[in-house]
């Protein structure tokens, strides 16, 4: 179970025909130089049964987050920021919408 604020989902699991992944946020990277690190630690499966995706049900929310570091301003961000959110927004115009501008001292994208 993927928690994509960079943490893990230690919760104990009970369906054991779904991977459970352990992601960890070693470093981001930023433009342009990109470099960051993710870990990921997955339980293993003996067998996997197939899914259908036939009915992929609606989207009901969205997270944005743009994040910026080092010398790259905070204005950077909040264009990226913006731009997803018109492209978001022109295709899911009833979306909820999470929103975030992150804030980091250093990044491997610094100049």
């Amino acid at each position: 179970m993927f928690d994509d604020n960079g943490g893990d989902d230690s919760s104990p699991r009970e369906d054991k025909k779904v991977p459970h992944v352990y992601p960890k946020v070693i470093s981001r990277g930023y433009y342009p130089k990109g470099g960051g690190v993710v870990h990921l630690d997955v339980d293993p499966i003996h067998k996997l049964k197939p899914i259908s995706l036939v009915d992929r049900g609606s989207v009901t929310q969205i997270s944005i987050r743009s994040w910026h570091a080092g010398k790259c301003h905070h204005s950077v961000a909040l264009k990226m920021h913006e731009a997803a959110k018109t492209a978001i927004l022109e295709k899911y115009p009833n979306v909820t919408l999470k929103e975030e501008i992150i804030t980091e001292n250093t990044g491997c994208g610094s100049a």
